[in-house]
C-alpha cells in the first residue's frame, strides 16, 4: 500500500522534485519543470512501504478565476509504480485537500495522452487543445462538492 505525505519542508519537497524530474524532464523531455507556483502550492507525495517516493501532484488556487476554483498540476507517477493505483491516490488526496480548503472545482491541463485517466476520475474536457512545451494538452475540470 501507499503512505501519503503532504510537503511541509524543503526536504519534503525534494522527493516531489525528484519524481517530477524523473518523469517530466528525463522521461518526457520537458525543460521548465520547477516554477514559482511551487512555493505556494499544496504538494502531496506517495511512498511505498520501503519509503521510496512513487508519485506526486500539487494543487493551488486559480487566482485569475472566481473563488473556489483550484488547479491541479504536476501529477506524475514513476514508471515502476504505474498501474498500481498511485495516480488515483494522488488525485483523490488533492481533491480532498481542495475540498478542505473550501474549493468547489478542480481544473487541470491534461496531456492528451493522459486525458482518459482523468475522465475515469470524473473530469470533463473544456476549451480547445493547446501546446505546452510542444506537448498537446486539454483543460479538464471536475466539481468537488
Amino acid at each position: 500500500m501507499f503512505r501519503e505525505k503532504w510537503v511541509q519542508s524543503q526536504q519534503d519537497f525534494q522527493d516531489a522534485a525528484l519524481i517530477r524530474d524523473e518523469v517530466f524532464v528525463k522521461e518526457q523531455g520537458f525543460e521548465n519543470e520547477l516554477d514559482d507556483i511551487d512555493a505556494v502550492a499544496h504538494h502531496v507525495v506517495f511512498y511505498d512501504e520501503a519509503g521510496t517516493p512513487l508519485a506526486t501532484g500539487r494543487a493551488f488556487p486559480a487566482q485569475e478565476q472566481e473563488d473556489g476554483i483550484y488547479k491541479i498540476g504536476r501529477v506524475c507517477v514513476r514508471r515502476c509504480a504505474r498501474g498500481t493505483g498511485a495516480g488515483r491516490a494522488v488525485m483523490e488526496a488533492l481533491e480532498r485537500k481542495i475540498k478542505s480548503l473550501g474549493g468547489c472545482e478542480a481544473q487541470l491541463g491534461a496531456q492528451i495522452r493522459a486525458k482518459e485517466f482523468y475522465k475515469h476520475l470524473g473530469y470533463q474536457e473544456f476549451g480547445e487543445p493547446f501546446l505546452d512545451e510542444g506537448c498537446p494538452h486539454i483543460m479538464m475540470k471536475k466539481s468537488i462538492v
